[in-house]
Order: structure tokens, then C-alpha cells, then sequence
């Protein structure tokens, strides 16, 4: 015969399964979530990021909004992404240059071994370079003799300091001499 405590524990075990009536969690999401883009508005990463802010709002049935956060390689879109409440609802998009690069050279105000968790990979884009036609170049090659010819001359943009186009031009010019 068991124990009288154990014999009631069996007669329990079925309740444990049973969820408790009016605890019931609410379905997620269950309000906007926002995409935090650490770049600016109306830039290439547009194309990428509006069409799957619009895709989630149509799977999950809730606004999605990019909230745009340019600056310092990106740590100010991670620095708020990481202090917003944890449910769920808030995502940051990121490139290697906010894990890769910005920790070398801007002060961190997070922790970014242990503030995050990468969920997709949501694209992949080649770099390129592109020059504007009235440039008397029309390779690499020759544009790279014109920069070398009138070096104060030339200027580039990319995505900001600490991003990966950044220092993939700085490597160029490295290289390129």
C-alpha cells in the first residue's frame, strides 16, 4: 500500500495539467512591433527592411514599424533595441558591423555577447563601387590612376564610420595606394 502523501500526489497529478482559468497568456504579438534599423530612412536598406516590416504585419496581423536610428556604426539602434522591454516586440536589424566592428571603436553601452540573440539571417548584399558617370574612368582601374593622380579631389560615402562599406574602402585605398 503507498504512503498516504504519495497516494494523494497521484490523485493531484491531473490537476497539474489542467491551466489555471483566467491566467490565460495573451497570443503573440499583441501589439506593434518595431524593427530598430541602424541606418537612415530611405536608404538601399529600404529595400530590404520595408518589404519584411510589411510581410510581419501581414503574417501576425500588427503593425510593424521601422524605427530608424543612424549613428555610431550602429550602437545607438542596438544601445535602444537592448533597453526596450524583453517580450518580444521589438527587433533589432543589424550587420556584422554592430558585432564585428563597432565594439573596436566606440565605447559600448551594452553587452553584445550577452544582450542579444540572433534570430534570422534576413539578407546578404555584395559591396560594390559605383562612380558617377561625368568620371573620366570607366574601370577600376582607371578611376583608381585618377584618385592616385588627384587624390584631393575625390571624396567617398558609405554607410557611416564603423560599418563594413566604410572599411571596405578604406582597405581600397589601402591597397590601392
Amino acid at each position: 500500500m503507498l504512503p498516504m502523501i504519495r497516494r494523494r500526489s497521484l490523485l493531484a497529478a491531473p490537476l497539474l495539467a489542467v491551466p489555471r482559468l483566467g491566467q490565460t497568456q495573451d497570443s503573440f504579438p499583441n501589439r506593434t512591433i518595431t524593427l530598430v534599423v541602424p541606418l537612415s530612412a530611405g536608404g538601399p536598406a529600404d529595400v530590404v527592411f520595408r518589404p519584411m516590416g510589411n510581410a510581419l504585419q501581414a503574417e501576425w496581423g500588427q503593425p510593424a514599424v521601422l524605427d530608424y536610428r543612424p549613428g555610431a556604426g550602429g550602437t545607438l539602434a542596438m544601445d535602444m533595441a537592448v533597453r526596450a522591454r524583453p517580450d518580444g516586440h521589438t527587433l533589432a536589424i543589424c550587420s556584422n558591423s554592430q558585432f564585428s566592428i563597432a565594439p573596436f571603436l566606440f565605447p559600448m553601452p551594452y553587452d553584445n555577447d550577452r544582450s542579444y540573440v540572433p534570430i534570422v539571417l534576413a539578407a546578404s548584399a555584395p559591396s560594390f563601387v559605383v562612380i558617377n558617370r561625368a568620371v573620366p574612368a570607366a574601370t577600376l582601374a582607371e578611376f583608381l590612376d585618377l584618385v592616385r593622380r588627384k587624390p584631393d579631389s575625390m571624396s567617398f560615402a558609405t554607410a557611416g564610420v564603423g560599418f563594413t562599406s566604410h572599411l571596405a574602402t578604406e582597405l581600397l585605398m589601402a591597397r590601392a595606394g
